[in-house]
């Protein structure tokens, strides 16, 4: 049986589509999520639980930086974050900002947008949030995590085997990104994709490998027992909800409004890593929100030529 990409989830394609033609289709995805440690927000005076407020809309941007600011306070990480695209752009989305218009970069000409990337700088430059990969070996952000030294950890669904390996999983649950009025936003949605070499010897054995690895019991397959990933195909969301974390559903929630990489951005090899690396010098305190942002639009415009 053959099926088809409205067998998938949409808006998960990004660049694996060009000039009206889809060449691959996602493997399985991730959206980056608000992992927390319930022992750790207690520790710093913290009483608000963020799933609960976000079910209520008042998962706001105020309300998770005052916690942060308590962490910190209390001698803890407020939170952790990897440096790549979805956790710049992510930031920006929720904050009612924008990135890209079309092909172009635009996020230095919006005021929202500068104005998120400002406060994104403040914190990590004030070592309440901290770049997950800048952490020293040993002392890494999962030890960091399940020791209970840090509020949140913005990752994957693969974050479940890092709790329960550790044996901690009942102090932890997942909340979606915080936004300005507490309603949910788009964020990021990390995929990868599989695509059929069109000069294959093998036609018919390459495509009965790539359904059965993408249909949606190919996915149940591979996802279920708390696997590392979530379902990019309809028919397997099942594999989510078998009972942990509590607000599993978020994340499913979170895939479904969510976006990929920016295509334009994407497409060209490299572009998004030296993205990250700008992004680094402001977390860094060697660069301003302002001055970022210029930078990457130049980048941008220089790479895709838009």
């Amino acid at each position: 049986m053959r099926f088809s990409k409205d067998d998938f989830y949409p808006g998960l394609f990004g660049a694996a589509e060009s000039g009206g033609e889809t060449y691959a289709a996602p493997n399985d995805v991730n959206p980056d999520m608000f992992w927390y440690d319930k022992k750790a927000l207690a520790a710093a005076g913290i009483t608000e639980d963020p799933a609960t407020l976000a079910a209520s809309d008042q998962w706001t941007t105020a309300t998770f930086l005052q916690m942060c600011d308590k962490l910190k306070a209390a001698g803890l990480t407020g939170a952790m974050f990897w440096n790549y695209w979805a956790t710049h752009y992510s930031w920006i989305s929720a904050q009612g900002g924008k990135a890209y218009d079309g092909d172009s970069f635009v996020g230095a000409t919006d005021a929202t947008t500068v104005s998120a990337v400002t406060t994104l700088g403040q914190y990590f430059q004030s070592k309440t949030f901290v770049v997950a990969d800048s952490l020293p070996e040993g002392a890494g952000a999962d030890s960091l995590f399940v020791r209970h030294k840090a509020g949140f950890f913005v990752q994957g669904r693969y974050t479940i085997g890092t709790l329960k390996s550790a044996g901690v999983q009942d102090d932890y649950d997942v909340v979606r990104w915080p936004t300005v009025d507490g309603k949910a936003a788009s964020t990021g949605v990390a995929a990868s994709y599989l695509a059929i070499n069109k000069n294959t010897k093998n036609a018919d054995a390459a495509y009965l490998f790539w359904s059965e690895f993408l249909n949606a019991e190919g996915q149940k397959f591979r996802l279920q027992g708390g696997g590392n990933a979530v379902p990019s195909v309809k028919g397997a969301d099942s594999v989510v909800l078998e009972g942990y974390p509590a607000h599993a559903q978020s994340i499913l929630d979170a895939r479904d409004i969510g976006f990929v990489n920016y295509a334009a951005e994407a497409k060209v090899p490299g572009l998004s890593s030296d993205i990250s690396d700008l992004f680094l010098k402001l977390y860094e305190g060697k660069a301003d929100a302002q001055g970022t942002l210029d930078a990457v639009a130049a980048l941008a415009t220089e790479k895709i030529g838009k």
